[in-house]
């Protein structure tokens, strides 16, 4: 099993531009992998395309960057679709992460070069692979002369970790490379007859400084419906002249958490603007203890 050493874990001084472009400061300070495996139909043998890495972060964000080299970039199979429609018959790649260390629970973050994105929950313990829930991050893929890159920026507001520094993760890179096979690719071996995933991640030490508190995504929607609005005047929120559904996520919490985004500072917008609003808009924070 690897271990990389958060010391060499670039930690960004600026965060890369989400757009698809590896050429970003960023991604020169940071760390880098070109060890991977192909574990389908190969048995942890050497990939036939080459792979690369990276992974930096920084006090908000955690980001994942990937080469991928393809002799005939015209073969790339990148369709548009909805979110978390991606076909094993298509290119995709991302990251596995198992923040709470326990070897059998992690979060699947996947996209194509279209920036089309998967993203679940992978359980050893009998789960097995579960897309319903819906994470807020971003992913951005470009095809290249020489294969795709893509690019992925998680919010640690959408992780779960424990309160301990420095923290010690699970994770894992991946390709799906389907030509005349479905050729996986993975930074891990997967030993053939296995009875888990999750159990085989890389070891990631080190990570330090990263937020503490509750962590809450927020979400802005449109509100169409009069009867939303009628309900944020029931509450208190005289703004009207934007009217907004922010509904609150924070795990564990009831719906009427949801009240608590009265009086927040949303100061924290998404890099780039959340308004107008889209699929891909959200605000993240923290919500540390009084």
């Amino acid at each position: 099993m690897t271990r990389f050493s958060a010391e060499g874990l670039g930690r960004a001084p600026a965060g890369p531009r989400i757009d698809g472009d590896l050429s970003d400061e960023a991604w020169k300070q940071a760390s880098r992998t070109e060890e991977w495996f192909e574990t389908n139909p190969g048995d942890n043998t050497p990939p036939r395309v080459r792979n690369v890495g990276y992974l930096a972060y920084d006090e908000r964000f955690l980001y994942v960057g990937l080469e991928f080299e393809d002799p005939d970039p015209s073969r790339i199979r990148a369709p548009l679709g909805d979110h978390d429609n991606l076909s094993s018959t298509t290119d995709y790649g991302g990251v596995l992460l198992d923040t709470r260390n326990d070897g059998r629970t992690g979060t699947l973050f996947l996209a194509n070069a279209r920036g089309l994105q998967y993203d679940a929950v992978s359980d050893d313990g009998g789960g097995g692979e579960d897309d319903s829930p819906d994470f807020y991050w971003d992913a951005a893929g470009r095809i290249t002369a020489t294969g795709w890159t893509l690019e992925i920026r998680v919010p640690f507001a959408s992780l779960r970790y424990p309160r301990t520094d420095p923290q010690t993760w699970g994770f894992m890179l991946y390709r799906n490379y389907p030509r005349e096979f479905r050729y996986q690719f993975f930074t891990t071996r997967l030993p053939k007859g296995t009875n888990c995933f999750v159990c085989h991640s890389n070891k990631l030490v080190g990570l330090t400084g990263l937020p503490k508190g509750g962590h809450f995504v927020a979400a802005p929607d449109p509100i169409t419906d009069p009867v939303q609005r009628d309900w944020r005047a029931a509450v208190g929120n005289e703004k009207k002249t934007h009217a907004a559904n922010i509904p609150l996520f924070m795990p564990g919490c009831p719906p009427a958490a949801a009240l608590l985004c009265r009086g927040l500072d949303w100061t924290r917008k998404r890099p780039g603007g959340a308004f107008p609003f889209h699929t891909s808009s959200y605000f993240d924070g923290i919500l540390s203890p009084l």
